[in-house]
């Protein structure tokens, strides 16, 4: 019957020793955490956005809240450091993360 197939494999229960994984990917989450750390520092170092206009950027293109926003960024603080000391060019994050529009 039309649809069974799905049905059945909703209701399949796991196998014992069989875990079923739950919530979001981690090293997706980690991507774009680091992504959105590069997108901060391009931010405060190549722009002349104000800090609330960054955060409506950042919002705007991570979909996130701001606080989430401050966590990640509290969160990756030494990938930060790391950027500064090395003082990352645009050349490099245009590089790291292509589909982004990087001169503004």
């Amino acid at each position: 019957m039309r649809g069974s197939k799905i049905f059945n494999e909703i209701r399949k229960i796991p196998e014992a020793g069989q875990k079923k994984t739950r919530g979001r990917n981690t090293a997706l989450v980690t991507k774009r955490n680091d992504c959105l750390t590069a997108r901060y520092f391009y931010y405060v170092t190549y722009t002349n956005k104000s800090y609330d206009a960054l955060f409506v950027a950042l919002e705007s293109e991570f979909f996130l809240t701001r606080e989430r926003i401050n966590t990640i960024i509290q969160e990756n603080e030494a990938v930060l450091q790391v950027f500064k000391k090395e003082m990352i060019s645009i050349a490099t994050l245009k590089s790291y993360y292509p589909h982004f529009r990087w001169e503004y």
